[in-house]
Parts: structure tokens; sequence; C-alpha cells
């Protein structure tokens, strides 16, 4: 009775976790995207504008690594 709980508590939890990685690679993959939209949001000519740019492009490239720590951790 005891290793059937066991069994169905370690199987709900393994499909947590499989959830989790899911998660966390889709949200991987849209970093991903968001980057390369960045890339498209600079205006020439506009000194302001590219040091926004290289701002949210700093900010998206570090979210990008930890997001990439969490999925190490999670998988």
């Amino acid at each position: 009775m005891l290793q059937e709980v066991v069994k169905k508590h370690n199987s709900e939890l393994e499909k947590q976790k499989q959830g989790v990685n899911t998660r966390a690679i889709e949200l991987r993959l849209a970093v991903g995207s968001l980057l390369d939209d960045a890339t498209h949001l600079h205006i020439p000519g506009k000194e302001d504008s590219q040091k926004d740019f290289e701002r949210a492009y700093e900010a998206l490239e570090k979210l990008e690594q930890k997001l990439w720590e969490c999925l190490d951790v999670l998988i």
C-alpha cells in the first residue's frame, strides 16, 4: 500500500518536473526570440536610441543566461 502511494507520488512529481522543464525551455526560446526582435528596434543615427537598445539587449542577454542556469538546475 505504501509503495503504491510512493509510486503514485513519484509519478506526479515526474509529470510536474517535465511540465516545469517544458515551460523553462519555452521561456528560453521566448527570450531568444526577443533578442532577435531587439535587433530590429535600433533606429540608426539616434544616439539615445543606441544606448537604450544596448541596455535593453544586455538585460535580455542576462535574462537568457539566468534562464539557462535555471534550466540546468531543473534538468
